[in-house]
Parts: C-alpha cells; structure tokens; sequence
C-alpha cells in the first residue's frame, strides 16, 4: 500500500479542508501496518505571497491539528514545513522515514516533485489553485483520486 495519491476540490483558503486531509492523513498512517517510522508532514506554499499569511496562523493550525492526531492515538511524528524547507529527494537507502504529505497550495511542478520523491508514500493536495491540480492529475506517474 504505497505511492497513493489524493485531492480535494476544496481550497486551501478553507480550514476545514486542511482539517479533513490531516485527518485523512493520519487514518492513513494508522492503517499502515509496516514498521517503518512514518511521519505526517504538512508542506505548504513557499510562495512569498501567502508565506506571511500561513505563519500567522500555522502554530494554532499545528497546535489543532497534531491534537486531533494524538486523540486518534496516531504515533506518527507530525511536522510542518514550507516546501522550501523540505527534504527533497533523498536517495531510497538514506530513508529513515516514510512521509505522508498533506500538500496546501503547492503548484503542479512541487507536485510532481513529490511524486518522484522515494520517501513520500502518500498525498492528499488541498489547492491553491484548481488548474494546477488538474494538471497535476494529467501528468502524475500514480492514479489520484478525490476525495470530499
């Protein structure tokens, strides 16, 4: 059970989309049998644009967020990062974790990234933009599917 993909129509301007992906994203982990560590990374815009309006509001949308995941008594460590913080592309035999990646208004190019990243074992995307969901879906290597 690798390599899923997932989107949602909702915008990443709606809290209650980020909130269902997260949610989504941590039942995930939770039914993943494997050993390996996973964690729950919330990888948002670094566009400079929107950068200054997530950090207003990521601490309480981590705060609220990695709550839900310890009520759901998910062990999976929950991080958040700009995508220009990530890890990208580490080589398969470095892998110490598997992501599971809660994608807020990256654009057609980071996802795709994402796509060939070999630690990334799922993501749901919550756009900021429709199109570059629609052209994420015309060119990803994995079936991706809506959810919501």
């Amino acid at each position: 059970m690798r390599d899923i993909r997932f989107y949602t129509e909702e915008t990443c301007r709606n809290f209650k989309a980020l909130k269902n992906a997260f949610v989504f994203a941590t039942n995930y982990s939770l039914l993943r049998p494997d050993p390996e560590k996973k964690r729950i990374v919330i990888l948002f815009t670094d566009q400079e644009e929107f950068r200054h309006l997530i950090q207003r509001w990521a601490k309480r949308v981590a705060r609220e967020l990695f709550k839900e995941m310890d009520l759901l008594g998910c062990t999976s460590r929950g991080v958040i990062r700009f995508a220009d913080q990530y890890e990208w592309e580490q080589r398969a035999d470095a892998i110490e974790t598997a992501d599971i990646i809660v994608a807020v208004g990256l654009d057609t190019d980071q996802l795709l990234r994402l796509d060939d990243d070999n630690k990334v074992i799922a993501v749901t995307a919550i756009p900021w933009a429709l199109e570059d969901i629609d052209n994420w879906l015309g060119r990803s290597k994995y079936p991706v599917t809506k959810i919501g």
